[in-house]
């Protein structure tokens, strides 16, 4: 479902906001705005958030960031793109969440630009994972790798394009990851034994629960969804960035995940939804026991 435009005061200023700075392309009736926070938690709200202004970024857009925020910053890189809201239709309240939005080329393919994935309900969601897609870019594989180093540092592990052991031969280069705790600091590696299948945190990648490596948006909201197999991954705090393999890189995917943001509003939201079930099944009792059989 494509984003419409509402007369909420919040999205009205944003509306205005953004048709200043809007693509010549985009008509009145075509103008993007984002939509309202869905929740309606005050911003002090008792959820554990990162350090948004010390995160890395991907694009300007920060782990923790309200989608609000968010969109704003990919709509500036992104004016002419089309911006699918992602529904939580069988949400259990009349307002329905957002998980999260694809944002795509105004081709007939649909090429995907960028995913955002917000966290769930009922504490104020924000964004725990960005996967951005660059295309035909065509840049030199020491420029680029030298951009990511100076962007986010020395890489924690690299490999090649598919997978397996660290290597430190630029030339062979296929995946990089960066590792940072939730103050923005560098964290260190683990050990081969935090990997028991693979020995490398390319078992964060390659078998982990759909959580690293699904580009496309997702809302954990219960614990089995991100602890599903309770290794070290579920503590992943970080950057994965695939550049493939030449000399000249045509095509690159980043991903930014939080898991631990991810796994905390899981929490939340898996209790909300059983205590919600038990008031409602609590209610259904208590009216039983004042209906009046008809014998």
């Amino acid at each position: 479902m494509q984003l419409q435009v509402t007369k909420a005061t919040l999205v009205s200023f944003f509306l205005a906001t953004l048709a200043m700075a809007a693509s010549p392309q985009l008509s009145c009736a075509q103008a993007w705005t984002p939509p309202p926070n869905s929740s309606n938690q005050p911003a002090g709200d008792p959820l554990k958030l990162p350090e948004v202004a010390k995160m890395p970024d991907v694009v300007g857009v920060r782990l923790g960031m309200i989608p609000v925020e968010a969109l704003q910053i990919v709509h500036r890189l992104y004016p002419a793109d089309r911006y699918q809201e992602m529904k939580v239709t069988w949400w259990p309240t009349v307002q329905k969440p957002d998980f999260g939005f694809n944002v795509i080329m105004p081709d007939p393919l649909g090429t995907p630009d960028l995913y955002l994935s917000f966290t769930a309900p009922p504490n104020r969601q924000v964004v725990w994972k960005v996967v951005r897609m660059t295309h035909k870019i065509n840049v030199d594989r020491a420029t680029l790798l030298a951009a990511l180093r100076e962007k986010y540092g020395k890489e924690s592990y690299a490999t090649t394009e598919g997978g397996g052991p660290a290597i430190t031969d630029d030339r062979a280069i296929g995946h990089l990851v960066w590792l940072f705790d939730e103050h923005g600091n560098r964290a260190p590696l683990p050990a081969a034994q935090a990997f028991p299948s693979f020995g490398t945190i390319w078992q964060c990648f390659a078998n982990y629960n759909g959580m690293l490596g699904n580009a496309t948006p997702t809302m954990p909201r219960s614990d089995s969804e991100v602890h599903g197999n309770g290794t070290w991954c579920s503590s992943f705090v970080g950057i994965h960035v695939a550049i493939g393999s030449g000399e000249i890189i045509a095509n690159t995917t980043t991903e930014m995940v939080d898991i631990p943001l991810a796994a905390r509003t899981a929490h939340a939201a898996e209790l909300w939804q059983k205590n919600a079930e038990e008031r409602a099944r609590q209610e259904e009792l208590d009216k039983s026991k004042k209906a009046k059989p008809s014998l």
